[in-house]
């Protein structure tokens, strides 16, 4: 009995090493916080009652870093789906979206980084779920991270940056698109707001987390052995 613990433990233990080894297509999860200050002046705007300059914003997006770019522009990537959620909030306003898209720009004509979920009605393009409540007559269009470059310098591919950073970029802001379901013309409301903060959290990928689960088995198996009496 003793020895099939011991090779019952040994299996799951080999399981989990063979979990770990990097594998194809492997999604790999990166959560990014970040900050930033209200910029709208919202002077006899209908956004007015809720928001206000100089308001506290805070966020977050979680990033799959294993999409692949699917333009084949050298200049330009398209990761779509690689924004699994984002939301943002101001104040008691909270504005969050699943299944959105981002983008790099490469030297035509600056570097960028858009991280951008976007419903697919109105003025805008876009496939993601977007979820906020609707002010007056405006409902809320999409969430849109703007990461830019004008020395084009920032980014050395349009490959997608990892981690993502504010270093070397000299224009970031953040924007809530409002827009009117009614109106198909209609412009966009936007509110925007600066990016001061971009911080990462690394997360475990999916085969890490089956590894883990098998150590933890393993172990569980190790202790019982270790507290079963003799025979």
């Amino acid at each position: 009995m003793k020895n099939f613990r011991y090779l019952f433990a040994s299996a799951i233990l080999g399981l989990a090493a063979l979990h770990l080894m990097p594998g194809p297509a492997q999604a790999a999860f990166v959560t990014y916080n970040f900050g930033g200050t209200m910029l709208t002046d919202l002077t006899g705007s209908p956004l007015a009652g809720t928001f206000s300059f100089g308001q506290s914003v805070s966020g977050s997006f979680v990033l799959d870093n294993s999409i692949a770019d699917s333009d084949g522009d050298p200049a330009f990537g398209t990761f779509p789906g690689a924004i699994t959620s984002i939301s943002v909030t101001i104040g008691s306003y909270v504005a969050s979206a699943t299944g959105g898209d981002l983008y790099t720009q490469n030297d035509f004509p600056d570097d960028a980084v858009n991280v951008a979920a976007f419903v697919n009605d109105g003025p805008f393009v876009g496939s993601a779920a977007v979820t906020g409540a609707s002010i007056g007559a405006l409902d809320l269009g999409g969430i849109l991270l703007v990461l830019q470059d004008s020395t084009s310098t920032a980014l050395t591919s349009d490959a997608m940056p990892s981690p993502i950073g504010l270093s070397g970029f000299d224009s970031l802001y953040g924007l809530l698109e409002f827009y009117d379901p009614l109106d198909e013309v209609g412009d966009p409301v936007s509110l925007a707001f600066s990016l001061e903060s971009l911080d990462s959290v690394a997360q475990i990928s999916e085969t890490g987390t089956l590894a883990l689960f098998g150590l933890g088995i393993a172990s569980v198996a190790f202790i019982r052995r270790r507290k079963l009496p003799t025979r």
